[in-house]
């Protein structure tokens, strides 16, 4: 079982994390609850949680400042989930800083955390297995002694004491390479099989290039790839070296992974920038398609975009909801997305916006009556704020979504519409023999009167008068065959208190007068 501490200072919000998932059927124990981040910081040194799920907004120390204590100070390995409300979304991109990269909007809902909890379970399990590498069976190679000089436990000339004699004594280049797998921010797991021999072949296969005065020096970090350094000394282009490593990663691992490379470089205290730069090359990924190779030289003037500016074109988003015309929606997501990716705009920030998407379709859905549960493919885009997609895949996503709305909304509309034609065809039968007016019927069935006196032409194929004078002319008629009443009477029975409106009526009808009509029925008998 894998530790889990619950952190938030709302007895009802603790009370909701402890019950949204299942958490020992997911692989997890609570083995602690605090109140504030003073709190969960103390039980996180004793305890050594492996994952922290944590309120932003608490008294005392707060959730930030919380994560930047334990990822500075304590174990930077520690996994989090931020879970807190839309309006605290500034707020959360300080924390993404820092690496955390699920964030769970309140308030939550099972099935969409217990998604995020199953892909923290599998990275936690990778780290496990991968744990029976020991650093026994690793601090010999470069690539372990390279890893630590880039953390700052080696000093550069230990290190080039340690290098071979080939590497110290020519004038080697250096540049960094990161994996990426088509799961953004997953990290990189060596391990497909169950011994560690299997493990330690896939470091030799990425590791053997056949290229000579080329050497690959995986790096490994707390069991995870972090990266790869290469190193080159007979002055091979950096993209002869990539498209060499790249068919090991693709042979091992399958197609589809990212490559962010960084710099090169001639001296081995400039690796460390490097290897930044291949960070932040990686990051891109989000705006590439998968099996691209991502080089911070092409990406270094651009930085990712947390503003919320182009939000402004949520309200375009949201006319074209309410029109429920299929063209108009795809033409507001094709908009939006376009210039997401013309500002680079950052995955969380993107999130953000469906979300908003969400939430219209839901009050739409609600304002027609509908269940929102039965929303086609609400689940599979709230799944977005778990998982990790591609930008092509969250706006073809967001476009499917919106389209299969639609259709859900169109029956509903269609649906309010019959329903409200049967309730209104059932007032005035119910009703057509005393003085109504439509303002009677609109006030008492909830319709705007000027909509229900436009509706009823389209329903009935006339106006309200002429349907209410039709269906009195027909009980007239019902009545001078079936009963003895007088003309006049009949005139009141069915709701006219002027007799000669009534004979008006009659006439236009029926082309006869009531009485003449009477005597004809009389004749035939």
């Amino acid at each position: 079982m894998f530790k889990v501490l619950l952190v938030d200072d709302e007895p009802m919000a603790m009370e909701a994390l402890r019950i949204v998932a299942d958490w020992e059927e997911l692989g997890f124990t609570i083995c602690g609850e605090c109140e504030n981040g003073d709190e969960a910081l103390n039980a996180i040194k004793e305890i050594k949680p492996d994952l922290v799920v944590t309120d932003l907004k608490m008294p005392g120390m707060d959730g930030l400042e919380l994560i930047r204590n334990v990822m500075e100070h304590v174990n930077p390995d520690t996994m989090f989930i931020i879970v807190s409300g839309y309006d605290e979304f500034e707020y959360a991109k300080t924390a993404m800083q820092y690496g955390i990269r699920y964030y769970v909007l309140k308030p939550v809902f099972k099935d969409e955390f217990s998604e995020v909890l199953e892909e923290i379970v599998e990275i936690l399990e990778k780290k496990y297995q991968l744990g029976k590498i020991t650093v026994e069976n690793i601090n010999s190679d470069i690539g372990s002694l390279l890893g630590k000089f880039l953390l700052g436990n080696l000093d550069e000339e230990e290190l080039k004491s340690r290098m071979p004699g080939d590497i110290s004594k020519s004038n080697a280049n250096w540049f960094y390479v990161c994996l990426g797998t088509p799961q953004v921010w997953e990290p990189v797991n060596l391990k497909k099989h169950d011994t560690s021999e299997d493990t330690q072949g896939i470091l030799k296969e990425i590791m053997n290039t056949g290229l000579e005065g080329i050497y690959i020096y995986p790096i490994l970090s707390n069991t995870v790839l972090e990266g790869i350094v290469v190193c080159t000394i007979c002055g091979m282009q950096t993209d002869k070296v990539i498209e060499t490593l790249k068919l090991n990663v693709s042979t091992i691992f399958g197609e589809g992974f990212y490559i962010g490379v960084g710099k090169t470089v001639t001296e081995l205290s400039e690796l460390s920038h490097s290897m930044s730069q291949a960070h932040k090359a990686i990051d891109y990924r989000f705006f590439s398609p998968p099996g691209s190779t991502i080089y911070y030289q092409n990406i270094k003037d651009f930085t990712l975009n947390y503003s919320f500016e182009g939000i402004y074109k949520i309200e375009d988003m949201y006319n074209a909801l309410d029109s429920l015309e299929e063209m108009r929606i795809k033409e507001a997501v094709e908009a939006v997305f376009s210039d997401f990716r013309r500002e680079f705009t950052a995955p969380e920030i993107i999130k953000m916006y469906i979300v908003n998407i969400i939430y219209k379709s839901i009050a739409i859905v609600s304002s027609l009556g509908g269940n929102t549960n039965q929303i086609p493919l609400l689940d599979s885009i709230t799944g977005i704020l778990a998982r990790s997609l591609i930008i092509d895949e969250m706006e073809n996503m967001t476009y499917e979504y919106c389209t299969k709305f639609v259709i859900y909304a169109k029956s509903l509309k269609n649906n309010t519409k019959n329903s409200d034609m049967k309730l209104v065809e059932e007032y005035i039968k119910n009703n057509y023999t005393r003085n109504l007016t439509i303002r009677e019927i609109s006030k008492k069935l909830y319709i705007h009167p000027n909509y229900l006196g436009h509706q009823i032409n389209k329903w009935f194929g006339c106006s309200f008068n002429e349907y209410l004078h039709g269906l009195r002319m027909e009980e007239a008629k019902t009545l001078l065959q079936n009963t003895s009443l007088k003309v006049h009477e009949i005139a009141e029975r069915v709701g006219y208190s002027s007799y000669s409106n009534f004979l008006d009526q009659f006439v236009k009808k029926f082309s006869i007068k009531p009485s003449d009509y009477k005597i004809m029925l009389n004749n035939k008998n």
